[in-house]
């Protein structure tokens, strides 16, 4: 991903025809203060309209699981062009003198359309909170449709006297031009946030944690982002953290995030613990590289590319965490063994990369699968390498040599990547087993011996997980029970679709088909409590990575030296 620019301008009112250097868009974002927090932001975007005199604009709408992100735009008004409405909500049409200058000017937030909060999971649209406010690019910025992501861009953010406001916009020097892609994946975040400083990077924080204060947030990002970097062989850089500590939520444990280029945005329960945190920690900054630094996704379903994006980025940071100290092995092969036993468990695990591409942005099942099929196709990989080289590389030397080809073509596809670095490292053609892992369902398979110095794996079969009612149809439903599947154990307990779900406490990495679950529900007037094994009828065989016990001083030694790749 390209990095982002920014620069501020003396004057707000630039005129499109005098932009110096060529750009071709310009973009300002002013946040409007009302009563000491920010209310909404006042945006306007300066571009040149399409050729034939008439463009279409795109309105943000689908992006991170987010629908209909264009009802927190308003206001839309257009200089140099008629507006029309378009074939769907999601569009405007702007007819103009051709290739005509437009100003485009609208406000993002505290509309008369604006949705209300997202009661489960990570909200990547628009916050305007009383503490804070929080934007990511994607969801607020228009896009003419004629414009490519590598258009020329700028952007400049205005900030009222008092207010503190950070963004990875502002991470280039002035006089830099970026482009429009980047504008896109921005972040901006501000209000009452604490910003920390820390080599090269900054980490924006609001509200509070219970177990976690900001010396342990500024701690851990220090030494994740040392430890990525020395193994990227990359210099600090300028890089941006936000954190938001979710309220009201309950008693749940939660962390989840995103990428965003040189910036990542962690959302988490006011009760996370430390183990949870630094794992999520680490994979989003391992981000900055994968893919960002090792080859483009497909601009078109791109979860299908998720398997190397989100599985290659655990590996590497599995493997980081090691050899950084942060984790022992222990820790490790726990982490690995949630992976392994959740694929093997996984209802899905033969589907193919179109079906997780179309199910994984509303299927939680699918979710996840992409990440722990990903990260087993590297350990594969990374085994398999060293058989060919006789142990001379692995799969860091591939991912190093990814890294230098992709800034050699920036237009280089991550998995044709793969496949030529693999030939380059290991005089290997693997181009049709990930193919069959990646794309086709194939079961990944590993060696019996892929941690032979540290232990053995074992193998043993379990109950399928099984909630037995959609728990995301649930949610969008407004929490009245979607989906129960006739005959499960929730049906046989008496769930039926049409209660309405009060109470519902499932921990996404610890789905244990053996532990009761109880859903509180209200069946008309009725308040009930149902309780249920949450488990299919069918078994797998499930294999888990055993660490020996009682190695010598040598022994250890070596298993450590085997879980850092050295």
């Amino acid at each position: 991903m390209a990095p982002k620019y920014f620069l501020s301008f003396a004057a707000i009112a630039l005129l499109f025809g005098a932009a110096p250097r060529g750009e071709t868009v310009f973009w300002q974002i002013e946040p409007i203060v009302t009563e000491g927090h920010v209310e909404r932001l006042d945006l306007t975007l300066q571009f040149p309209g399409d050729a034939d005199g008439e463009t279409t604009l795109d309105l943000p709408d689908d992006w991170g699981g987010e629908r209909e992100l264009y009802r927190a735009l308003w206001d839309i008004r257009a200089d140099g062009a008629e507006i029309s409405p378009g074939p769907s909500p999601a569009k405007l049409i702007l007819r103009h003198a051709p290739s005509a200058p437009v100003t485009l000017r609208w406000k993002a937030g505290s509309g008369p359309d604006q949705p209300p909060a997202k009661a489960v999971g990570n909200d990547y649209r628009l916050r305007f909170a009383a503490g804070h406010f929080f934007v990511i690019g994607y969801a607020a910025l228009p896009w003419p449709e004629h414009l490519s992501d590598e258009t020329p861009a700028r952007a400049e953010i205005t900030r009222p006297e008092g207010l503190t406001i950070v963004s990875d916009l502002d991470h280039v020097p002035a006089n830099a031009v970026a482009d429009l892609g980047t504008l896109a994946q921005s972040v901006l975040m501000g209000g009452n946030i604490r910003v920390i400083e820390t080599g090269g990077a900054r980490l924006a924080l609001t509200g509070k944690f219970d177990h976690l204060d900001d010396a342990y947030w500024r701690d851990t990002f220090t030494r994740v982002a040392r430890a990525e970097r020395k193994y990227w062989k990359t210099k600090d850089e300028a890089f941006l953290v936000t954190i938001i500590a979710e309220t009201g939520k309950g008693d749940a444990l939660s962390i989840g995030g995103t990428g965003l280029g040189d910036a990542f945005s962690l959302f988490a329960s006011q009760n996370i613990d430390s183990a949870t945190s630094l794992s999520i920690i680490a994979h989003e900054m391992m981000h900055t590289w994968i893919p960002g630094r090792i080859g483009r996704l497909p601009e078109e379903n791109e979860p299908i590319g998720y398997w190397l994006s989100e599985g290659f980025t655990d590996w590497a940071t599995f493997r980081t965490l090691v050899r950084a100290g942060l984790w022992t092995p222990d820790a490790f092969a726990s982490a690995f063994n949630t992976s392994l036993e959740a694929y093997d468990l996984s209802p899905n695990r033969s589907a193919t990369g179109a079906e997780i591409a179309a199910g994984f942005w509303t299927s939680s099942e699918i979710s996840r699968l992409p990440y722990q099929k990903g990260m087993l196709i590297a350990s594969r990989l990374d085994h398999r390498i060293r058989e060919e080289t006789n142990g001379r590389r692995d799969l860091d030397d591939v991912l190093l040599a990814m890294q230098k080809a992709a800034k050699r073509d920036p237009d280089l596809m991550a998995h044709d990547n793969l496949i030529r670095s693999l030939k380059k490292i290991a005089r290997w053609d693997a181009a049709a087993e990930i193919n069959a892992l990646a794309f086709e369902g194939a079961p990944v398979d590993l060696a019996p011996d892929l941690f032979k110095q540290c232990g053995t794996f074992t193998s043993a079969e379990r109950a399928l997980w099984e909630r037995g009612f959609d728990f995301t149809a649930t949610s969008r439903a407004n929490w009245v029970v979607t989906g129960v599947i006739e005959g499960s154990r929730a049906w046989e307990a008496g769930l039926r679709d049409g209660m309405v779900l009060t109470s519902w406490s499932e921990d996404s990495r610890d789905r244990d088909p053996s532990v009761p679950k109880t859903a509180s529900v209200l069946d008309g007037e009725t308040k009930r409590e149902i309780t249920w094994l949450p488990q299919g009828r069918e078994t797998r065989t499930v294999r888990r990575f055993e660490l020996a016990t009682g190695l010598a001083a040598n022994e250890a030694r070596a298993c450590e030296r085997r879980l850092k790749g050295q």
